[in-house]
């Protein structure tokens, strides 16, 4: 009978960004966050009784929340670039800048489709 190969022994502490609370931040700021902001473009969109609405009103308290996650990420959680590399705030502030920008024309376009 072989004898089984010896195995690894375990690291002392788990990689913070394999920790389920870590995916879980990952997951809600990749994916959740901007599925529900599509989600509360197209609310808007058809939304058409007043300017403002519910949906804005959750659309605009939804950013902040999707970058608290991001920076959540970066700062416990030890998240990663696209390309696999350690993210830095200088990261998290391009990222914000760019979903600022992006959240802000999609507001607009869904406004100014609701009302064609």
């Amino acid at each position: 009978m072989p004898d089984p190969k010896p195995q690894s022994a375990p690291s002392s502490q788990a990689s913070k960004q394999d920790l389920p609370s870590g995916c879980l931040v990952r997951l809600g700021w990749m994916a959740f966050g901007n599925v529900a902001m599509l989600a509360f473009a197209i609310t808007i969109r058809h939304h058409r009784e007043s300017f403002l609405s519910w949906a804005d009103a959750a659309f605009v308290a939804l950013i902040p929340a999707i970058l608290a996650l991001r920076y959540v990420d970066i700062r416990y959680f030890d998240g990663r670039t696209a390309s696999g590399k350690a993210a830095t705030m200088v990261h998290w502030r391009r990222y914000a800048a760019i979903l600022t920008a992006v959240a802000a024309t999609l507001w607009a376009l869904a406004h100014a489709l609701a009302y064609l």
